[in-house]
């Protein structure tokens, strides 16, 4: 995702991702995110993610650190406010921690570690090539479809990782459900952790995204899909961790994404692009109202 990608292109490719790539967890994660009764801002929480992928790895990797340390504290306390039946991650946050550590002390801060570096090489060419054997449609006839060559096909099903766009553009075409074969590419031996509702919180999610304002859109897109080198689900997850822990730890690891991000911005040491940059004064006002409500005993500062 670019500058230069108009607002409905980036909404055609949302709708289609989470209609179709998105899985299960993932749906319920960010549908707890924006409508769930956590009591943190979504607009709130948007920014903070948006300026911390904006930092260096070596920021990002120790904010994600102190949020899975807190959750951790949190559970064992039982202290936590988790949804029923939407479970943490936890291994793939600290697999995303550990890849972006790794990537930060090796010099890598410019390309961080995507998301394909997570899993095993050829990830994303087998589950490709997998869709397109299960759909009867040949190479010749794919390349056709999609306006490419027979000869990026087969580089795409050969170890190349295409785009986002492209990925969405590949499932389209093929009208295959991706998040099947996302979820059974990565997880073989369990089931999909489908919940009841599932579909309408998808269909909530589609309607909000398809109907926000043209920066909302962009900054939750560009976290998707970005170019900040992180990945979305470990990101995900991360906020997702968040808004479980107690209000007071919310409030301390907001406020060290806006120092780090401050810091950095100052120095120029901050990366990402400069049309999903984070507003950084509804990010001050949310840790403002955090900061109050905790001071208070309250357990969140939105209803």
């Amino acid at each position: 995702m670019s500058a230069e990608d108009p607002d409905e292109r980036i909404r055609q490719a949302g709708e289609f991702y989470f209609s179709t790539v998105a899985g299960p967890a993932e749906i319920q994660k960010l549908h707890y995110l924006i409508f769930g009764q956590h009591g943190s801002e979504w607009s709130g929480l948007l920014d903070m993610t948006s300026a911390h992928v904006h930092t260096s790895l070596a920021s990002r990797y120790r904010v994600a650190e102190i949020i899975q340390v807190s959750y951790d504290l949190s559970a064992a306390n039982h202290l936590i406010r988790q949804p029923p039946r939407i479970e943490a991650d936890r291994p793939l946050l600290l697999k995303a921690i550990a890849a972006a550590k790794e990537a930060s002390l090796s010099g890598q801060n410019a390309s961080g570690y995507t998301i394909w570096q997570l899993y095993e090489p050829g990830f994303c060419s087998a589950m490709m090539a997998r869709a397109r054997i299960d759909s009867g449609a040949t190479q010749k006839e794919l390349a056709k479809a999609l306006g490419k060559t027979e000869h990026t096909i087969h580089n795409w099903e050969s170890g190349h990782s295409p785009s986002f766009l492209d990925l969405c553009a590949w499932f389209r075409v093929l009208n295959m459900p991706a998040w099947r074969y996302i979820h059974c590419t990565l997880y073989p031996s369990e089931n999909l952790p489908v919940v009841e509702n599932d579909e309408t919180r998808r269909d909530e999610l589609i309607r909000y995204l398809s109907g926000t304002s043209s920066q909302e859109l962009r900054k939750t897109f560009y976290l998707v899909a970005g170019t900040h080198g992180s990945n979305w689900l470990a990101i995900l997850e991360m906020m997702f961790e968040h808004v479980c822990s107690p209000l007071a730890q919310r409030v301390i690891s907001a406020r060290s994404v806006l120092i780090g991000y401050q810091m950095e911005h100052y120095s120029q040491q901050a990366a990402g692009e400069v049309h999903v940059m984070p507003d950084l004064e509804n990010l001050e006002r949310c840790i403002r109202l955090g900061t109050y409500a905790a001071k208070n005993g309250k357990a969140a500062y939105k209803t």
